[in-house]
């Protein structure tokens, strides 16, 4: 069994607006498991207490009650600089241009490297920013915004990846980018909760699912019975020379999915035994399978029944 790395247990917030208005409750008793190395989606309605909960694990806004553990401890500040957030607005510094942006996030992290232009511009040459580290964050798209945002979140390699809308504003290349950097974060055994309207990226990215309405846990994929009958896996492409050998082997198992992103195939299977007789075979080819798991995730139209 995998090692539980965050545990959000019985999370309660109220806000009011002023003296003379009652409390509204915007979380009620939120509980639920993240596994180290998984990515767990977190989705609902407008107002379901989605970007509060992701405020109370950063440590951003502190709960009425309840706590979050890391590891089957208190979340520490210091665990906490050891998260990659990237929140739903682009809250960067328009006056800055985007190595100074990244300038300004080493410093505020305490980050000591030996060449920081050198460090930046490799982490903007990774989004496809290089050409653009001096351009004003004013002058850039939302999508570009976006990116940003994205090595901004990863500038330090962080453990636990927190993607608040990652897909917002973004055209269909920027949308294919962000699916590729996360598988990429999946292959390296990274944490990550992705909160998103985009039904469609839980199905693809996520092995479990929280569901949020009116400030409560109303579906937790680990309490369902109701477990799909599709396994799903990652064959990195560490050996270029044997990508044509991999993909014919992977086509002549009639896979549910094969989506090829930036040095990896994502792949879904119907069998189990099928899926042992295809890892034999690639076994002999000296390539190897990653985060093979069971799926248990609802279908677009089964998780909206929730909402």
């Amino acid at each position: 069994m995998t090692t539980t790395k965050i545990e959000v247990k019985k999370l309660n917030k109220s806000y009011r607006g002023n003296f003379y208005e009652k409390k509204n409750q915007v979380l009620k008793d939120i509980s639920f498991a993240i596994e180290k190395g998984t990515c767990t989606g977190l989705i609902g309605h407008n107002g379901a207490g989605k970007t509060t909960t992701l405020k109370v694990i950063l440590g951003l806004i502190r709960p009425g009650s309840g706590s979050v553990l890391l590891n089957g401890k208190d979340i520490t500040r210091d665990d906490r600089k050891n998260i990659g957030y990237m929140p739903e607005s682009d809250r960067l510094p328009m006056r800055l241009n985007c190595i100074e942006v990244l300038y300004l996030q080493l410093h505020l992290m305490g980050i000591i490297v030996k060449n920081k232009k050198e460090f930046c511009l490799q982490r903007l040459d990774k989004v496809g920013l290089k050409n653009h580290n001096k351009k004003l964050v004013s002058k850039l798209s939302k999508g570009m915004r976006r990116r940003l945002a994205w090595a901004v979140a990863n500038i330090s390699d962080p453990d636990l990846l927190i993607l608040d809308e990652p897909f917002s504003g973004l055209d269909p290349v920027g949308r294919r980018d962000i699916v590729g950097w996360i598988e990429d974060a999946k292959l390296q055994s990274k944490t990550i909760i992705l909160c998103t309207h985009e039904l469609w990226s839980i199905s693809k990215l996520c092995e479990r699912l929280v569901i949020l309405k009116q400030g409560s846990v109303v579906y937790r994929s680990e309490d369902s019975q109701d477990q799909s009958k599709t396994y799903s896996f990652l064959v990195p492409l560490h050996d270029l020379s044997k990508v044509e050998t991999l993909s014919q082997i992977l086509d002549s198992f009639s896979l549910i999915e094969k989506t090829r992103s930036h040095d990896a195939f994502t792949c879904r299977i119907d069998s189990y035994d099928k899926f042992l007789q295809l890892a034999e075979k690639l076994k002999k080819e000296s390539i190897e399978v990653q985060a093979f798991h069971k799926n248990s995730i609802l279908s677009e139209q089964e998780a909206i029944k929730y909402f």
